[in-house]
């Protein structure tokens, strides 16, 4: 076991010792750079692994090949009435020291009227990976420790090997005066021998991108730019003096772009084109908000279009279809009074579209028998209208044919008629609101459609009036039949059922102490409806029943006294 320990720390420790020379022979040299007291270690060093401490001589590297220099461009920003934009210097250079060099960026602020500032800038080695190597975040104006000046540096080894791929340099950064932010955004990439520098200026609030170019050579006269839009496309080609220009019109919202240019020398030509690197153009809120009410609009327009042609189809393609019944039936109880009203209201409102037969219009010399039977049988649809609870039935006889539907032939009249005659019928229940509806129908009836009076009126509209077997959502059959609701017969209608309720609460309030109360308590306020003079009617009126059966009793009892 001793034994196998000490094998196996030695590997260990061969192992350790081999990692640390690997490691130190692994380190990524630098150029001959001495790092400033007042200037902060930059965070590129601590990414490859080096510790950065004041007057330290970083570890010599030969980087004389490496001998070229960006162009100083200042760029001042959009002005704003709201915004007192800084002006932002971007100075890349290469610094010399003792015949040896390392590239690094300058980035400088000056006129720092905001009241916070946060800005990162970032090298991206490819379009696939990036390093960051300065970030500021959350300035404030207040403080007077604001960096002006991030000075960045990197492996100059490292940096000539990205010469030859896609290097790019950007610069983002935000500025806010405590209402709203702004972002922008600067990218440039880094030059090869005579490249033509180019720098693309993209504000994240815009949609215009506005371009800078440094001139490769001293006897430029002009410059030809040109657009292109995703790979090889393009889009526009045009010739300027200047060293700028802003694209505005021809650019479309969260599109791909490059541009290339090329400058004229004034003895051998146009030179050899110069590549920006690709960007993506960004919609303006005001454009965006403008293009979403506009849409919304649309929208909205063709939602209405799309209503009013519908209904215009149903009304004209579907009105052959609206197969009215001639001849209805009415099936019913006659329970009280007060339900026969409401069933004949309901039958005063269905004679606007067919012919309507229920038992009060027989004749005093017809046999109900025949009539009963000749209009079953004659009848192209028959509505069987629901009865209402007992608790609300007085002790009345309302009608003549009142015994005729107690003894039951109503019940199997109409059984046989569903029973021979299904096909050519049509069955509909209507279930009043005042009614229970698995005691309001006779149970051989479960099968057929049921609607509610008033929450399924428009359903039970169609059914009636067609058109049938079709789908119509609410808001197109609430418009096809809105007529019909509007009507005076619909509003009897409903008067009818708001009494029927009334006189069914008056009668259980008029026992001994509640009926003078209730009599009492109604006409009270400025104004007093037709229903409330009807309830004080009818309750004074039994009210004077109760009265006249007591003294009739009392009589009674006193003429039996005197005769004993």
């Amino acid at each position: 076991m001793t034994s196998l320990r000490s094998v196996l720390i030695f590997i260990f420790a061969m192992i350790t010792k081999g990692y640390g020379i690997s490691r130190t022979y692994s380190k990524s040299p630098f150029c001959n750079i001495t790092s400033g007291n007042n200037s902060p270690c930059p965070d590129v060093f601590t990414q490859m692994g080096v510790t950065c401490q004041a007057k330290e001589i970083l570890h010599e590297q030969d980087c004389s090949k490496l001998n070229f220099s960006i162009p100083f461009y200042e760029i001042p920003l959009q002005q704003d009435e709201s915004f007192s934009l800084t002006d932002l210097k971007i100075k890349p250079y290469t610094y010399f020291k003792e015949k040896r060099s390392a590239p690094n960026v300058n980035v400088s602020f000056s006129n720092i009227k905001f009241s916070s500032l946060s800005y990162r800038m970032k090298i991206q080695c490819d379009l696939r990976s990036e390093m960051v190597c300065w970030n500021v975040t959350n300035v404030s104006n207040s403080d007077i420790t604001i960096p002006e000046s991030a000075l960045l540096f990197w492996d100059c080894k490292w940096f000539s090997s990205q010469l030859s791929k896609c290097g790019i340099i950007t610069l983002e950064y935000q500025v806010s005066d405590g209402k709203k932010a702004e972002f922008e955004k600067f990218q440039f990439k880094i030059p090869q021998k005579n490249d033509t520098q180019i720098l693309v200026y993209i504000q994240f609030h815009a949609q215009c991108v506005t371009v800078h170019w440094a001139a490769s050579h001293d006897n430029i006269s002009s410059y030809r730019v040109r657009l292109y839009e995703g790979n090889d496309t393009t889009v526009d080609e045009f010739v300027i003096n200047g060293t700028n220009h802003k694209f505005c019109d021809k650019l479309y919202p969260f599109t791909q772009y490059q541009i290339s240019v090329e400058g004229k020398i004034s003895d051998n030509g146009w030179g050899q084109p110069s590549f920006s690197i690709p960007f993506t153009t960004r919609s303006s809120p005001i454009n965006y908000r403008l293009g979403t009410t506009v849409t919304i609009f649309c929208v909205c327009v063709c939602v209405i279009l799309l209503v009013f042609l519908s209904v215009t189809f149903i009304k004209y393609f579907s009105g052959r279809n609206f197969s009215i019944p001639s001849r209805c039936v009415i099936v019913y109880y006659p329970s009280s009074r007060r339900h026969l009203k409401v069933v004949a209201t309901f039958v005063n409102f269905l004679r606007r579209f067919m012919k309507v037969c229920y038992f009060e219009d027989i004749k005093g010399n017809e046999d109900p028998d025949d009539w009963w039977g000749r209009e079953l049988a004659d009848a192209d649809l028959i509505l069987v209208v629901s009865k209402p609870p007992s608790t609300c039935q007085p002790n009345e006889i309302v009608s003549v044919f009142s015994l005729f539907f107690a003894s039951g032939f109503v019940e199997n009249a109409l059984r046989q008629c569903i029973v021979y005659n299904a096909p050519q019928k049509r069955i509909i229940r209507v279930l009043l609101p005042y009614c229970k509806e698995k005691s309001g129908f006779y149970s051989f009836l479960r099968c057929t459609p049921c609607y509610h009076l008033v929450q399924d009126r428009f359903k039970l509209l169609q059914e009636i009036l067609g058109p049938h077997n079709v789908y119509l959502p609410g808001c197109l059959a609430s418009r096809l039949y809105s007529s019909h609701i509007e009507s005076d017969d619909w509003t009897k209608l409903q008067y009818s059922l708001k009494h029927y309720n009334i006189e069914c609460k008056a009668d259980q309030k008029i026992g001994i102490g509640h009926s003078m109360e209730s009599v009492s308590s109604i006409g009270k306020g400025s104004y007093e409806s037709d229903v409330d003079r009807e309830r004080r009617a009818i309750i004074l009126d039994s009210l004077k029943d109760k009265k006249q059966e007591s003294e009739s009793e009392a009589g009674s009892e006193s003429e039996a006294g005197s005769e004993t």
